[in-house]
């Protein structure tokens, strides 16, 4: 789930939990609406928890990144050696 993604949901759940409020005023003691604050609550904690899943999700992606630079400065590194080994056997002449 991308990130509009869940700021939509965060938006979505402030304004379903909001219109509850208001429809039931007074009568928080209804059966209704109490359906209606569970599922607001069961709503909100999907949202914390997709929260959290895209927030380790991330830690996954930088971890990633630290890795393929890692190996790219060590293919840097290969790829000098080869390019200083070459240039050696090039300036030596051929062998006798």
């Amino acid at each position: 789930m991308g990130v509009f993604e869940m700021i939509f949901g965060i938006v979505f759940v402030g304004i379903v939990a909001d219109a509850v409020t208001k429809v039931a005023g007074g009568r928080k003691n209804t059966k209704a609406f109490a359906k209606l604050e569970g599922d607001v609550e069961a709503l909100r904690q999907q949202l914390q928890d997709q929260a959290q899943q895209l927030a380790d999700t991330d830690a996954d992606l930088d971890a990633y990144a630290a890795q393929i630079e890692e190996m790219q400065q060590r293919l840097d590194f290969a790829e000098r050696l080869l390019a200083q080994h070459r240039n050696r056997q090039i300036n030596a002449g051929p062998p006798m």
